[in-house]
């Protein structure tokens, strides 16, 4: 039993071992969207126990801007944008063991111990445009390559193909 408690830790450790990635949505995490309208999106990003809130912001918008691109546009507006934080917690196995020396006996008690994670997610509402016509809007070519850099993903983008 203890041997199982152990190997379900350790695998449950190594699989959570650093922040989610920019990928698409899988079990660790990542991006996902939904195509509203023809230039209109709903763009997700959610994290694992170990990414930052800034980081799920900024893969979110990084997702956005690349989606803008890849639909042909230059620019997006980001119309809405909310977040929250999943929270789960852990708790390992009370065990005890006790070694008998004599006339004394000694227990030992470990476990017990509850582990919390805060899981970030971002979506935003964003709308495309082909020009600057209005204010405030984002340029996906500075936000993928400003993004990139700040994350060291810019092979990740050359080979994309996507303007940098």
């Amino acid at each position: 039993m203890k041997k199982l408690v152990i190997l379900y830790i350790v695998s449950f450790l190594s699989f959570q071992g650093c922040a989610t990635i920019y990928q698409p949505e899988g079990i660790t995490g990542g991006f996902s969207e939904t195509q509203l309208d023809e230039n209109k999106f709903r763009v997700k990003f959610s994290g694992n126990g170990y990414t930052s809130n800034e980081r799920a912001r900024n893969f979110c918008w990084l997702r956005c801007a690349e989606l803008t691109q890849e639909n042909g546009y230059n620019y997006f507006s980001i119309l809405n944008e909310n977040s929250d934080i999943k929270k789960s917690s852990y708790r390992t196995p009370v065990n005890a063991y006790t070694n008998y020396y004599g006339n004394h006996s000694y227990t030992t008690v470990y476990g017990g111990h509850t582990y919390r994670t805060y899981k970030p997610r971002w979506e935003c509402l964003i709308e495309l445009y082909h020009n600057q016509d209005i204010n405030n809007l984002f340029n996906a070519e500075f936000v993928i390559m400003s993004l990139s850099q700040k994350y060291g993903l810019e092979n990740f983008f050359r080979k994309k193909n996507l303007k940098r």
